[in-house]
C-alpha cells in the first residue's frame, strides 16, 4: 500500500474487519503490526473481546473498554485511526483517539423482535453502507449511521432484500425508503 501511495499520491482509507477465525488473544501480535496501516478497524464484539481476552457476555462498558485498549494499541497513522464495534442489537460503539466515544443505535430495537428474522451478513452489509456512507458524508459517525441502516435491511428476510423503484426511480428495499431510515436513525 504505501508503495502504491508514493508513486501516486493516493493515500487510501482503509477498513479492517478481522477474519472471525484469527480474532484469538494469540493472533493479536499480528494484528498490532498492522493496525498502524489501517484507518478504521471494524471487528463485531465476540472479536473484539476474544482479541483482547476480555470477558463475555458483551457489555457496552467492556466494548468500550475493548474500544480504547485497540486506541491505545495504536490504530492509523499516528494513532488517529478510528475503531466502529459492532455489537448487534447494542448498536455500534464509534471512537478516535480525538473524539469522544459514541454509541449509534441499532434500527431494530431489541424489542422489535418480529423485524430480525436472519442476522447472516449483517455486518457485511453494516460494512457495505458504512463505506457507501464514507463516500458520501466523509465523516466515520454519519457512515455508521448508513452501516446500520444498510444491515436493518438484510436482518429483516433469509437472504437477499427486496429492491423495488418508485417511478421517480429511488430505491425501495423491503418496501421501504433507505433515506427514511437514515433520517429515523439520525432523529435518536
Amino acid at each position: 500500500m504505501s508503495e502504491a501511495k508514493l508513486q501516486s499520491g493516493w493515500d487510501p482509507i482503509t477498513v479492517y474487519e478481522p477474519i472471525p477465525d484469527r480474532c484469538i488473544p494469540e493472533e493479536l501480535p499480528a494484528l498490532k503490526k498492522v493496525l498502524p496501516s489501517i484507518s478504521i478497524l471494524s471487528p463485531n464484539a465476540d472479536e473484539a473481546l476474544s482479541l483482547l481476552s476480555s470477558p463475555l457476555p458483551a457489555s457496552k462498558d467492556i466494548i468500550e473498554k475493548a474500544a480504547d485498549d485497540f486506541l491505545d494499541i495504536g490504530i492509523g497513522k499516528d494513532g488517529s485511526g478510528w475503531i466502529v464495534i459492532r455489537s448487534g442489537a447494542m448498536g455500534a460503539y464509534v471512537k478516535c483517539k480525538k473524539n469522544k466515544g459514541v454509541w449509534v443505535d441499532a434500527f431494530w430495537e431489541a424489542t422489535d423482535v418480529e423485524k430480525v428474522i436472519d442476522v447472516t451478513g449483517a455486518g457485511n452489509s453494516f460494512l457495505g453502507g458504512f463505506a457507501a456512507g464514507l463516500v458520501l458524508s466523509e465523516d466515520v459517525y454519519q457512515a455508521t449511521l448508513y452501516g446500520t441502516v444498510s444491515a436493518s435491511f438484510t436482518i429483516e428476510q433469509e437472504g437477499l432484500p427486496s429492491i423495488s423503484y418508485l417511478p421517480s426511480g429511488i430505491a425501495i428495499w423491503n418496501g421501504d425508503d433507505p433515506m427514511r431510515r437514515l433520517e429515523v436513525l439520525k432523529q435518536r
